[in-house]
């Protein structure tokens, strides 16, 4: 199975989350696309509410919230599947 993005536009994604989060100054939940030639848009973007209302930084993991958010937008992106626990992946 072939990855949805290539390397270059998971950065893309990536810097474009990054972006609106220090726009905004707080974490953000974004939507985006991708147009004809694979170049990543900003559709939407809104307060992230779930990592939020955890508990603010864990010993175990560096970082804290950024980094646990970061981590999972990461694995959607090259795992789109991940994202569905219930995913069927042979329809």
């Amino acid at each position: 199975m072939e990855p949805a993005l290539d390397s270059a536009q998971v950065i893309a994604v990536a810097r474009l989350a990054k972006q609106v989060e220090r726009h905004y100054g707080c974490p953000q939940d974004v939507e985006w696309a991708l147009d004809a030639e694979g170049e990543v848009l900003l559709l939407q973007s809104r307060p992230e509410t779930v990592w939020s209302t955890r508990a603010a930084t864990r010993t175990d993991r560096p970082g804290g919230i950024y980094a646990t958010g970061l981590a999972s937008i990461a694995n959607t992106l090259v795992n789109p599947l991940a994202a569905r626990s219930n995913a069927d992946v042979d329809n």
